[in-house]
């Protein structure tokens, strides 16, 4: 049977304010998952890990696709692809300028933070953008207010990882 692992979060980072690395518990959680997920593959099959473009997903990927590895090592006959990146499972990402393609939001802090681009966008963006980057759940906060044009709505993300 070939199977797909689609990996759109990452283990636990410090902050999301650039694209940092795991920290030591979040290399755990990545592989502890591989191993959990070891129990549901069997002999004969084959399985593709996709995750969202980004390093620490790319890093939690890379964990988790060795934590299965070795987990499966005994039983052998299981082929696992090394990990590739699918920008169709990407998160929520934020416009920054109309008209040009969303980004990344750790990607754009230093921008998105910066007071005179702030200033030059409209206020509902700018309270979106502070906001964001203020609260302790940046994606509880994107998932209950409107962005004012600032990040993809949740429900064009849903759709474009669904339909992965």
């Amino acid at each position: 049977m070939s199977l797909a692992i689609y990996l759109v979060r990452h283990g636990e980072v410090e902050h999301h304010r650039t694209d940092v690395s795991l920290t030591p518990r979040g290399q755990a959680q990545a592989g502890a998952v591989g191993v959990s997920l070891a129990a549901r593959i069997g002999v004969g099959d084959t399985v593709a890990i996709r995750y969202s473009p980004v390093a620490r997903v790319k890093e939690t990927a890379e964990l988790l696709c060795g934590s299965l590895s070795s987990a499966l090592a005994a039983a052998g006959g299981v082929i696992i692809s090394p990990p590739q990146p699918d920008e169709a499972l990407s998160n929520v990402r934020f416009i920054s300028i109309p008209g040009e393609p969303p980004n990344e939001p750790s990607l754009l802090h230093a921008q998105t933070n910066n007071p005179a681009y702030l200033q030059s966008v409209p206020p509902a963006r700018a309270d979106f953008y502070r906001g964001f980057w203020a609260s302790r759940d940046p994606m509880g906060y994107w998932l209950t207010r409107d962005s004012a044009g600032a990040a993809e709505k949740p429900e064009i993300v849903w759709a474009r990882v669904c339909e992965r």
